[in-house]
Order: structure tokens, then sequence, then C-alpha cells
């Protein structure tokens, strides 16, 4: 629910930010579409890399791969200078056995994100910038009637890309973007299985996702 209110405050970010720009007379371009990643997934411990096992290799597999959706808005300085911000929202599943046990894990990744673009020509584009993502990890054990979310924590990390654009109309494009990102997430709540609750971590587990993703999508610009 948290991660809800926070995709839908910032689409209402977004759209008051082109709002405003657009009352000062500056080109808005508004981006959106699907988007998946590919993510390393290394867990450290206290700083030191743990290496997964034969079973958690194949949950991770899984995890390391979530799609999703993108909203942004551009708003452009000069004919091919502008700053962009935006959000995503991806997610990744497992369904399989864990300790014997069926077992259903889901990943949700929120990301707002920020960043600087440039439009070399009327198809390419660079970009690179900032960006801030939430993650909460849920668990479900049939057998157990378990169902809670188990850890929660965020991150932010550097991202550059590359895009390309190719017009339709004027003001429509179809759009697609490769950028990488050096990115971590602090995981500061786990879940106590004797409190049956969420509680703070007294040690610091951090996952290093570095994602690589994709985006297709459309634009248009104002």
């Amino acid at each position: 629910m948290k991660k809800m209110i926070l995709l839908v405050l910032m689409m209402i970010v977004v759209s008051s930010v082109v709002v405003e720009a657009k009352g000062k007379g500056g080109s808005i371009e508004i981006v959106g579409g699907a988007k998946v990643a590919k993510l390393d997934y290394a867990l450290k411990i206290n700083g030191n890399e743990v290496d997964w096992s034969k079973q958690s290799e194949a949950v991770i597999d899984n995890l390391s791969k979530p799609t999703g959706v993108y909203l942004g808005g551009i708003y452009w300085v000069t004919n091919n200078k502008g700053i962009e911000i935006g959000v995503s929202s991806l997610g990744s599943s497992f369904s399989g056995t864990i300790d014997g046990k069926a077992t259903e894990k889901t990943n949700e990744f929120i990301e707002i994100y920020g960043k600087y673009n440039y439009q070399a020509n009327q198809y390419f584009r660079f970009n690179a910038g900032l960006t801030y993502c939430s993650f909460s990890e849920e668990d479900k054990i049939a057998a157990e009637n378990f169902s809670e979310v188990v850890e929660e924590g965020s991150g932010v990390g550097l991202n550059v890309g590359a895009g390309m654009k190719l017009p339709v109309t004027d003001n429509l494009s179809l759009t697609g973007e490769v950028n990488y990102s050096l990115l971590n997430i602090m995981i500061d709540q786990g879940y106590d299985h004797n409190k049956d609750k969420l509680v703070r971590l007294d040690y610091d587990r951090e996952y290093v996702l570095n994602p690589l993703a994709a985006k297709i999508g459309i634009s248009y610009r104002f």
C-alpha cells in the first residue's frame, strides 16, 4: 500500500512539474511505456559478499528479471537539453519449493529518478542522473498459512543511458532506451518470526542490484 501511495504521489508530482513548466513557456515531453531489467542481485552481509546456495541461485535467477512500467516528464530547456523526472514500478516473482515447502516470493521495486537528457540529433539522445529505489519482498508459504512482507529497504544510485526515438507525427514518437545503474539496496527491516512482524535489523544486509534495463514506449512533446 505504501508503494502504491508513493507511485500515485510521484505521478502527481510529474504532472505538476509538466503543467508548471508548460505555463512558463518551456517545451514539455511526456514519456511512458514498458520496462524490463536484469539485476546482479549479489548479497552482502556486514560488507562481505555471500555466496548463494544452489537452491538460492534458482530463486535469484527468477527474482533478478523484473518487469514493469514507467512514466516521466521532460522539461526541455533548449531544443536538445532537458531535465527529466519520473517513476517506474517493477516486479519479479518465484514459485517453487524451498526447504521442501511450496513457496511464492514476490519482489517489488519502486524507482524515482531524475536525469539530464541531451538530444544528439533527431533520433538519438543520451542521459545521466540519479535513482532512488524502494524495495520489498513478500513470501507466501501455503503449508504454514504464511503471507507477509519479509524484507524492506531502499537505496540511491547513479544511472547512465542512451535512447532512440522514431517520430510518428510532429509530436508523437516511438521510443526505446537502454540504461545502466550503480544501485545498492540496504535492507533496514526484516521479518521476525518470533514477533510476527518486521523489525529493524541490527546488522548490515545489502543487495547489489546494478540493473541493466531496457525501455520501450511512446512520447508526446508539446
